[in-house]
């Protein structure tokens, strides 16, 4: 494959994967069942969520949650699933996790 200096091969450029499922940007209270966390939440998916919180946790690891939905008053969404990524946020960290259930 032949390259300038303007130009890198197709397969150096990293372009973000498509999304499966559309993403809410929202702020809500998580509540981590498994060690009593809090947290709240940057952005929620069908599949997944991203939130920020205090404590650590281990990619790979279960983990069981419940998201204050707010409207109506004490809705709150139950679900588990797996931690797939931690990232150091400062003060914060913050945690995607892959939902397999929720009830």
């Amino acid at each position: 494959m032949e390259t300038t200096s303007k130009s890198q091969p197709r397969e150096l450029i990293k372009e973000p994967l498509p999304r499966k499922e559309d993403r809410i940007s929202q702020t809500l209270p998580v509540k981590v069942l498994n060690d009593q966390g809090k947290g709240v939440t940057h952005d929620l998916s069908p599949s997944g969520v991203y939130f920020e919180t205090d404590k650590h946790y281990k990619v790979g690891s279960p983990i069981s949650m419940t998201i204050d939905l707010g409207d109506p008053p004490g809705a709150l969404l139950r679900c588990a699933g797996t931690v797939v990524r931690v990232e150091d946020r400062g003060s914060k960290v913050g945690i995607a996790v892959h939902i397999t259930a929720a009830y």
